[in-house]
């Protein structure tokens, strides 16, 4: 389940009127990891630093209804040690993709905008970094396929705001639908 907590952008055209934008993300983020040999399994949860930049295109129909369709590049930097391990595993996971979001205003002013959204991604996400690298080769030595990066759908999910005529703010959730599996 990945969480982007502050999502803010600063629009090309005027609040709620047609047009491009731009913007940059910051947030937090988790990541867990399963896995299962022999009939034992286990799981681990990391957590982080998540980052990333969107464009695109939003129009609206009217002042209160609109769609938005745009790209995003977001990368989620692992910050989490596990267990009584004196290190983090140094990976970082990359999600990017294309996304259409429903766009529904409750108010709407000459002065601000206030609303919320709903939409759908897809895209994927890849894996990288050192220990990633170390973990590929070890299972492809092993004569086992290790896949770094995979298929990813999610849902979008969030309030958000236009101040200003061209400032906007976001608070947003993004649930993937798909895990990814790196090997059998």
């Amino acid at each position: 389940l990945s969480l982007s907590l502050i999502f803010c952008g600063a629009n090309i055209a005027f609040a709620e009127e047609s047009g491009g934008f731009v913007g940059f993300g910051i947030g937090g983020g988790g990541t867990q990891w399963k896995a299962s040999k022999g009939g034992e399994s286990g799981k681990v949860n990391y957590s982080g630093l998540n980052y990333g930049f969107v464009g695109g295109y939003k129009q609206f129909f009217t002042p209160y209804l609109g769609l938005r369709y745009y790209v995003n590049v977001d990368l989620h930097h692992n910050m989490s040690k596990v267990g009584d391990e004196t290190k983090a595993l140094k990976h970082i996971i990359a999600n990017y993709g294309a996304n259409v979001d429903f766009l529904g205003n409750f108010v709407s002013t000459e002065f601000v905008d206030f609303g919320g959204f709903v939409g759908v991604g897809i895209g994927a996400n890849t894996l990288t970094g050192k220990d990633i690298e170390y973990m590929k080769t070890m299972y492809e030595n092993s004569g086992e396929k290790f896949n770094t990066t995979g298929f990813d759908v999610w849902l979008n999910v969030g309030l958000r705001t236009n101040i200003a005529t061209n400032h906007g703010l976001e608070v947003a959730v993004r649930v993937p639908f798909l895990p990814v599996t790196m090997f059998n």
